[in-house]
């Protein structure tokens, strides 16, 4: 290895792209700005819909159409039910959501992990209930008035299962499910299914316990930088002497 070769790998190696542990992934409309300038990106499809705006701190967005989606989806993280906590709270109030027998909620949070497994919490104007499959899967669909306020929603996942509480107050549970039911890496909120409709005042999202997929590079120290230096005067009298 020659002398430029070594001095540039000591520099390197006090910079390396490290992942993020345990992380936390948040959208917080009191900052005023759209989920996409907070790292989040729009789905939309299948009918034209209101677009989403922000205000008073507030993510208003609806009403969706039933037969289309329009949900924010966050996928440069990494997680994993059986090996990990995570946990997911946001605030909300729902204007009006929709009820399909499948069954599906017109808005919905989403979470598939690193090997497939779903988790996915579903609200309708009446009732919260969740479910681990796209299809079949379902908990219990408990009547819950979604409309008459702003709710805190906290949606527990680990290797037992989920659990959903509101307001603090514990409200359904169910087991995880099976491995490459959806794709993995996968977090999103708002109007995900073909097949709800919803309107909905978001004030935040946050998600915890997550790893990062985008690794992150450090500055580099002081010692690092002075090392950088020393290497190139080196660099620079050897040649000299070499001119010479």
């Amino acid at each position: 290895m020659s002398m430029r070769q070594i001095v540039l790998a000591s520099f390197v190696a006090g910079a390396i792209a490290v992942p993020v542990q345990a992380a936390t992934i948040t959208y917080n409309a009191g900052l005023g700005t759209l989920p996409t300038a907070q790292g989040w990106t729009l789905y939309e499809g299948g009918g034209v819909v209101p677009a989403p705006t922000v205000s008073g701190g507030l993510l208003q967005q609806g009403p969706t159409v039933f037969s289309g989606h329009q949900y924010w989806e966050y996928d440069d993280s990494t997680f994993n039910f059986a090996t990990g906590s995570i946990s997911v709270d946001f605030r909300i109030k729902i204007d009006s959501a929709s009820f399909h027998a499948y069954p599906r909620g017109g808005y919905t949070v989403v979470l598939s992990d690193a090997d497939g497994r779903m988790s996915a919490l579903y609200l309708s104007s009446g009732s919260v209930f969740l479910t681990n499959d796209p299809v079949t899967g379902s908990s219990s669909i408990i009547p819950f008035n979604t409309t008459d306020g702003f709710h805190d929603y906290n949606l527990a996942i680990n290797s037992s299962g989920a659990a959903l509480s509101i307001d603090g107050n514990p409200i359904v549970s169910m087991g995880l499910g099976s491995i490459g039911v959806q794709p993995g890496h996968l977090i999103s909120f708002s109007d995900a299914t073909l097949l709800g409709d919803s309107e909905s005042d978001l004030a935040f999202f946050t998600v915890s316990g997550v790893t990062l997929l985008t690794p992150v590079v450090p500055a580099p120290e002081p010692a690092s930088i002075g090392l950088l230096a020393l290497g190139l005067a080196t660099l620079a009298g050897l040649r000299r002497r070499a001119s010479r």
